[in-house]
This record gives C-alpha cells, sequence and structure tokens, in this order.
C-alpha cells in the first residue's frame, strides 16, 4: 500500500476498502455467548460506520471508551477518549483531560495536543508540540503528515 498519512479526520471514510480494515468485529461479536462487543472493537466499528469524521457517534465512542478505561487503564486509552471528548465538547476539554496524563515519549501525545492546541488558536504552542511529536516520531509518512501540519500553522 502506498500513499500519503492523512488525519481521519479530513479523510472520507467511505472510500476505505473494507477487506483492508483489520478489525476482527465479525468474530468479536458473532459469538452467541457475548451479549455485546468488547469495547475495541465497538469502538473501530463505531469509527467504520460513518461516513467521514463529522458523521462519527463520538457519544457512544466516549461510552466505549469508558468501558475500555474500566477494563484497560492506560495513559493510551485515556489519551484516546480525551480526543473524543474533544470532538464533542471541545478543544479546551480535550486539553484538560491530556493535563493529567503522562506520555512525554509517546510521539500520538504530543500530535494530539498540537492539534488540539491549533483548533483553539496557540499556534505556537501546537507548533512546538508538532516538533515534540516530529523528534519522537519513527515513521516517515507520519513526520511528513505532521510536518505538514505544523507548516500549516504558518499560513494560518
Amino acid at each position: 500500500m502506498s500513499g500519503r498519512f492523512v488525519s481521519v479526520m479530513a479523510a472520507e471514510l467511505a472510500v476505505v476498502d473494507d477487506d483492508e480494515l483489520e478489525v476482527p468485529l465479525a468474530s468479536a461479536t458473532s459469538l452467541a455467548t457475548v451479549p455485546e462487543p468488547p469495547p475495541q472493537p465497538a469502538i473501530n466499528a463505531a469509527h467504520s460506520d460513518a461516513q467521514s469524521a463529522s458523521e462519527t457517534d463520538w457519544r457512544q465512542i466516549v461510552v466505549l471508551y469508558d468501558q475500555l478505561l474500566a477494563l484497560n487503564p492506560t495513559p493510551v486509552v485515556a489519551l484516546n477518549r480525551a480526543v473524543a471528548v474533544a470532538e464533542i465538547d471541545g478543544a479546551a476539554q480535550g486539553l484538560r483531560l491530556l493535563g493529567d496524563l503522562e506520555l512525554p515519549h509517546y510521539h500520538l501525545f504530543h500530535a494530539v495536543r498540537a492539534d488540539l492546541l491549533r483548533r483553539l488558536g496557540r499556534n505556537a504552542d501546537a507548533a512546538a508540540a508538532y516538533q515534540t511529536a516530529i523528534t519522537l516520531c519513527d515513521n516517515a509518512r507520519e513526520k511528513e503528515f505532521l510536518q505538514r501540519q505544523c507548516d500549516s500553522l504558518a499560513r494560518n
């Protein structure tokens, strides 16, 4: 597979080939003894059911992340929940939720923080957070995406 890394917020999710998704939802939900799917496959399904980020049921995703946090209370799960909360309650609330997380060496923490700061118009802080994310990132395509996001701050 080739191409550029893009934000899920910018992607039209309808163009994603379902065969490319590695979501074991069918096996997780087809068991008669399981009354509801486990949170992670259900979160994946909620994202893939939407045609675009704006059509995503973010409230459902927050509820599912709450369930996942009860099962697996990690900072990364809390980070993902903060992203969903920001889609409902705004970037400031998402940023507040990041305040307690200890993920100094995780590039996606800094990328999320940068995006929330950008959405709040705090471009200098966002640029610094993007630079930290770029420094910590090992994936060339993600680095290119993060650099484009950072560069776009200067144009706005």
